[in-house]
């Protein structure tokens, strides 16, 4: 075999290698290992194949083998080297309106121009935002923090929360108004508390509206990673101090809560778990139906999605294994334990705003209980987890709760959107998404708060 047969055919391994790690690394599959398989084989089948003895061969083979391993293992040296330059600020750019920032982790991008001009953020990443240079002087500037919900996936630019507050409160009070939409996907309050400082740098802000998802909001906030991806956050110290950690400094799936306590030593006494999925929850936990409620929210995407091959209905079993499992952050007595923290963000982020207001905005499954087919889709799920009346409001009156001991303006959309009839109707069939006639409903509601608010302080 000559040099150049071989390098060739072990260049060609190599690719395949590479695209092979890079497959699983992605999507976390199996089929990553087929094009590895594939080149090893080639380029065994022609070492073996033109050595002209046994020993030849076996000598061969042994180089071959030494030479994967130590190439291996130099890819995963300069993987896990790379991991928190390369992947931290590349997995938020798959969908070209993210990109990395070292404050905030990711945020949208600038100018962006999508949906044939229904997308378009300004050269600060906010959505729907004049430039602050555009702004005149009398005008009332309102800003808005949110994750997604804010941002407003799927609808048009007229559409979404901070367009229906804008509208409203211009027809209704003495003065221009400019509602600023900062809200970025998979935002929460780490996000909230750390932009502050960076917004008020960029506008001036006479009010700012936090729009708290009632679900993301709280047990998002709980981790050292939102959605596996890095970025700050804050911490109580041992003097009870609240203090801001850099990003972790590795890609790795940081899924440890910050306030651990003594959270999971307590597990076993609230949740029981066997080999054979009998599961049971404690109903004088204060939390318990309410989570166990909560997380029904996918048997909302079965209940109203048409099944396709690649889109079928969960059975209860594999449901139940995911529904502990995939959806392990929310057990009760980890909210409890992280209720110190979120109280201090709370807290510090209030401090920063002199005039400031929180809406509480209800997740799609608390608010579907009269909708029809969801008791008879939950039935079988409330069945398996234990005995008692489920209580879908319970988490919605906790939270709530917590902020009015802090003397803080909330509101809670609640009743809103129950009284709008089927709530279902108010988010997209195929997820937790508001659509246009939510945001409608909502916008509506907090013009009727903010006009109240603003007009008060005018009287003090």
């Amino acid at each position: 075999m000559t040099v150049g047969c071989f390098l060739f055919f072990f260049s060609t391994f190599m690719v395949m290698l590479v695209a092979g790690i890079g497959l699983w690394y992605e999507y976390l599959t199996y089929v990553g290992f087929v094009p590895i398989l594939i080149g090893g084989s080639l380029l065994l089948l022609l070492i073996l194949g033109s050595s002209t003895t046994y020993k030849q061969a076996v000598e061969l083979a042994a180089k071959g083998f030494l030479s994967l391993i130590s190439v291996v293992l130099a890819l995963v040296i300069v993987d896990v080297a790379i991991s928190t330059y390369y992947r931290t600020r590349t997995h938020w750019e798959d969908d070209s309106y993210t990109q990395y920032d070292d404050d905030l982790g990711w945020r949208l991008r600038s100018h962006i121009n999508q949906r044939n001009g229904e997308f378009v953020t300004n050269s600060l990443g906010y959505r729907n935002a004049p430039e602050p240079d555009g702004i005149p002087e009398d005008t009332l500037v309102i800003g808005v923090q949110g994750d997604s919900q804010l941002e407003g996936f799927g609808v048009d630019k007229d559409e979404t929360f901070d367009s229906v507050l804008q509208t409203c409160l211009s027809e209704r009070l003495d003065q221009p108004v400019v509602v600023i939409n900062l809200g970025v996907r998979g935002y929460d309050l780490h996000h909230y508390l750390t932009q502050n400082q960076i917004v008020k740098g960029q506008y001036d802000f006479d009010w700012m509206i936090m729009l708290f998802n009632s679900t993301n909001d709280y047990d998002r906030s709980m981790f050292k990673t939102a959605y596996a991806f890095n970025r700050p956050y804050w911490t109580l110290d041992n003097n009870g101090e609240l203090r801001r950690v850099d990003s972790p400094s590795t890609f790795a799936l940081q899924i440890y809560p910050i306030e651990f306590q003594d959270a999971f030593s307590a597990y076993n006494h609230y949740l029981d778990y066997d080999r054979s999925l009998n599961f049971s929850i404690d109903p004088d936990h204060p939390l318990a139906w309410s989570w166990a409620y909560i997380t029904l929210e996918r048997r909302l995407f079965d209940m109203r999605s048409p099944e396709t091959p690649d889109q079928k209905t969960l059975d209860e079993d594999k449901f139940f294994v995911r529904f502990f499992w995939h959806f392990a952050d929310p057990l009760p007595d980890l909210f409890l334990a992280y209720q110190p923290t979120f109280e201090a963000i709370m807290q510090a982020w209030k401090a920063e705003w002199e005039n400031a207001q929180v809406f509480i905005l209800p997740m799609n499954s608390e608010v579907a209980w009269d909708a029809p087919g969801f008791q008879d889709a939950a039935e079988g799920i409330y069945q398996r987890l234990g005995r008692g009346e489920p209580r879908p409001t319970a988490f919605l009156e906790w939270v709530e709760g917590i902020f009015r001991s802090l003397d803080m303006p909330v509101y809670n959309f609640y009743e809103d959107m129950v009284g709008y009839g089927n709530a279902l109707d108010l988010f997209f069939p195929n997820n937790s998404h508001l659509n246009a006639e939510g945001y409608r409903v909502i916008g509506e509601a907090a013009c009727d708060v903010m006009e109240e608010r603003i007009l008060g302080s005018r009287r003090n």
